[in-house]
C-alpha cells in the first residue's frame, strides 16, 4: 500500500451464462420428451440491480454476486446503466433456458494498494556512483519512495496489508551477513555485496531507521550484478516463505527494482558472463515477482532491443548495456542472455510493458521512483487478473458449477457479457468457468 488517493476508477462487470437443456423422462426403458407447456419460476437473473454493482463505494472489493434461475420461454438480461437489454432465445426443441450468472464489483483507487507488496530495492554502489552526484541523487529519490510507503502505511491499520521495503547492495564480493560491509583487497576498499535490510513495514513513526542506512551507503567497488540477483532471489524466496506462514497475509505482490549506473563485473568493462548469470537468476525471480530495472547512463535508451550495427555485425557497447538493461526486467520474462532476450511482454491493451526505465541523468531518478511507486499501486489491485489458461484453481477465477441430473442434456451455450468483454469459457457439459 504507498501513496494517497488520487482519483478513484470504478468499473463492474456481469457475465451471464445461458445453457438451453431439454429434459427427458425414462420410463420402463422408453425414453419420451417432456410434456408440453413446461412450467418455472420467476427468474432473478435481473436482481443484480438491487445488488452490490450499484453501490459505488470500495467496500464490496472482491466481493461476487451469483445466480441462477430457470425459464420457460427466452431470457433478457438488463443491461449496465439502464443502456438496454440482451435477450437470448429459447431454441424451439429445448424446454427451458438455464442462466448461470456472476457479478464481480471491483474499485480501483489510485495511489494505494488493496493487497500487501513487498518491494527488494537493490542498489548498485560501485565506485562510479561517486561521479556527477549520482549516490547523493540516488539517496534522496529512494528516501522519498520510503516516505510514501511509510505514509500509506500509517494510514493502513490492518499489519498485514502494510507494504514492506528490503534493502540489498550491491558491489564486490558476496556475504551472507545483513549489513553494511566493506572489505579490503591490496590498497583498497570494496562493498560486499548483501542484504542491508531484510523486509521491514515502515511508518512514519520507524521510516528514519530505513532512510538512515540509506544515507550510510558509500560507493566503493565494481559492479557484480550476478550477485546482486542471488541476494534479490533469496529475498523474494523469504517472501514466499512469509505469507505461506502467514494466512492474514496473502496475495502478496512482489516487486524487485535494480538499480545500476555501470557495466556489470566483478572488474571494469562490460563482462559477459556476469550480464548473463544476472539475466538468467532474474529470470527464476520473474516467474514469482515484477522486475523493473532503472539505468543512469549516457547512452541509456529503452529503445534498444537488439544488436549488431557495429563494426562487421559486432555489438556496440550501447547496444549490450541497454538490451542487458531490458533482459533484467520483466519486459523479457524468459530472457536468458543479453543477446536472447526472447519475446516481449504485452500488457492487456496489447502495447509493449516498460519495465526498464533508462535515464540519461541522475536528476530523473526521483521521477523514475515516483513512476515507479504509482505502477506498482495501480496494479495491486482486487479481484486478482488471472490470465487466460492460467490454472482455474488460483485467484481471479469464478467457477460456476450446475450438476444435471441423468434425465437431462445441454442443447447449446451462450455467453452473454453485458460490459461487452468477456469470453466463453464454458465446456459442453455440467461445468462452465466464468472469467471476470
Amino acid at each position: 500500500m504507498i501513496g494517497y488517493f488520487r482519483k478513484r476508477k470504478r468499473a463492474a462487470w456481469i457475465m451471464t451464462l445461458l445453457l438451453s437443456v431439454t429434459i427427458l423422462f425414462g420410463m420402463s426403458g422408453t425414453t419420451v420428451s417432456a410434456a408440453a407447456g413446461a412450467v418455472a419460476d420467476d427468474t432473478t437473473v435481473n436482481h443484480w440491480h438491487d445488488s452490490i454493482a450499484q453501490d459505488d463505494t470500495t467496500k464490496n472489493i472482491g466481493r461476487i454476486w451469483t445466480d441462477k434461475s430457470v425459464s420457460a420461454g427466452n431470457i433478457s438480461v438488463d443491461k449496465l446503466n439502464n443502456s438496454g437489454t440482451k435477450t437470448i432465445e429459447k431454441k424451439g426443441d429445448s424446454d427451458f433456458l438455464v442462466s448461470l450468472s456472476a457479478l464481480s464489483s471491483a474499485a480501483k483507487i489510485m495511489g494505494q494498494s488493496t493487497v500487501p507488496l513487498d518491494i527488494v530495492m537493490v542498489l548498485d554502489v560501485s565506485g562510479s556512483m561517486d561521479d556527477n552526484d549520482k549516490m547523493s541523487t540516488l539517496k534522496t529519490a529512494v528516501n522519498s519512495f520510503i516516505d510514501e510507503s511509510a505514509k500509506a502505511n500509517s494510514e493502513r491499520s490492518n499489519e498485514n496489508l502494510r507494504s514492506r521495503i528490503s534493502l540489498v547492495k550491491f558491489s564486490g564480493n558476496k556475504t551472507d551477513k545483513v549489513g553494511d560491509d566493506t572489505y579490503r583487497s591490496g590498497y583498497n576498499t570494496y562493498n560486499y555485496t548483501q542484504v542491508v535490510s531484510e523486509y521491514k513495514a515502515y511508518t512514519n513513526d520507524n521510516k528514519a531507521e530505513l532512510k538512515d542506512k540509506v544515507n550510510a551507503l558509500r560507493p566503493a567497488g565494481a559492479t557484480a550484478a550476478d550477485y546482486a540477483m542471488d541476494q534479490a532471489k533469496k529475498q523474494v524466496n523469504q517472501s514466499k516463505s512469509d505469507e505461506a506462514a502467514n494466512p492474514d497475509r496473502k496475495n502478496v505482490k512482489r516487486i524487485v527494482i535494480f538499480f545500476t549506473d555501470g557495466e556489470p563485473n566483478h572488474q571494469s568493462g562490460f563482462d559477459e558472463d556476469v550480464a548473463n548469470a544476472a539475466i538468467q537468476t532474474a529470470k527464476t525471480i520473474k516467474t514469482d515477482a515484477t522486475m523493473y530495472s532503472i539505468g543512469v547512463f549516457k547512452n541509456a535508451d529503452a529503445s534498444i532491443t537488439t544488436g549488431g550495427s557495429g563494426w562487421m555485425g559486432s555489438w556496440t557497447d550501447k547496444e549490450m548495456f541497454n538490451t542487458y538493461m531490458h533482459g533484467m526486467s520483466s519486459n523479457y520474462p524468459d530472457a536468458t542472455a543479453y543477446d536472447n532476450l526472447g519475446t516481449r511482454a504485452k500488457n492487456s491493451d496489447g502495447s509493449e510493458t516498460a519495465f526498464y526505465k533508462a535515464a540519461t541523468q541522475a536528476s530523473e531518478l526521483n521521477h523514475i521512483f515516483t513512476e515507479i511507486q504509482e505502477e506498482i499501486v495501480a496494479t495491486a489491485q482486487s479481484p486478482t487478473e488471472v490470465d487466460s489458461g492460467s490454472d482455474p484453481n488460483q485467484s481471479g477465477y469464478i467457477t460456476l458449477v450446475d450438476q444435471l441430473g441423468d434425465y437431462m442434456q445441454v442443447d447449446d451455450m451462450n455467453t452473454l457479457p453485458l460490459h461487452e468483454e468477456g469470453r466463453d469459457q464454458g465446456r459442453n457439459h455440467h461445468e462452465g468457468d466464468l472469467h471476470l
